[in-house]
């Protein structure tokens, strides 16, 4: 099932924990409906296939978090690039050898990243807000930060800005987006 219609055939109140299985690629999705309307929440993790702590984090909250306590739609991609995952491979995936966070927007025809790319891309086209959470793959060593577009429509800079000073993280990082990123790299600011 693709994810337009899984989002449009979803019942109010029910958590799905499916397999996403789309154009060649899959990846574990929790698809979390509240019992009331409201904004669509897209959490993305294992866009690099070692960074563990943000899988954990997305499989625990995808465990933890009921229907009842949410207002609205939250979809959790627990571990977006799974062959990087099942082969240990930091920062790539396993096979074209591409870094699935360089290729944004994706291309449904392309690379096995740029399919994945493509279907991410899919879902944050759905989605209000979008956290794409890292954690720092096998060889790297990380500062806590929260990373928010500097470039965007100002509405979209504005939400940002809001929810990055929710964030207790030491680190609030305004960026500069490049082309081919799913979010952005940081930037001084």
């Amino acid at each position: 099932m693709d994810i337009i219609t899984m989002l449009e055939d979803a019942k109010p109140g029910i958590k799905y924990q499916i397999m996403y299985d789309q154009n060649g690629i899959s990846f574990p999705i929790t698809l979390i409906v509240g019992n009331t309307q409201g904004k669509t929440l897209l959490l993305s993790a294992g866009v690099h296939g070692c960074e563990y702590a943000s899988i954990q984090c997305a499989q625990e909250l995808g465990r933890e978090i009921m229907p009842e306590s949410v207002s609205g739609t939250i979809i959790i991609v627990h571990i977006a690039n799974l062959s990087g995952f099942e082969n240990r491979l930091p920062e790539l995936v396993a096979e074209d050898r591409k870094n699935l966070n360089r290729v944004f927007p994706g291309n449904p025809a392309g690379s096995m990243a740029e399919r994945l790319a493509y279907s991410l891309t899919l879902m944050q086209e759905k989605s209000d807000f979008y956290v794409d959470m890292h954690g720092g793959d096998l060889h790297e060593s990380m500062y806590p930060f929260v990373c928010v577009p500097g470039v965007a429509d100002a509405h979209f800079v504005a939400a940002a800005s809001k929810a990055r000073h929710a964030c207790s993280g030491p680190g609030r990082v305004r960026s500069q987006p490049p082309s081919g990123v799913s979010h952005s790299v940081p930037a001084d600011g």
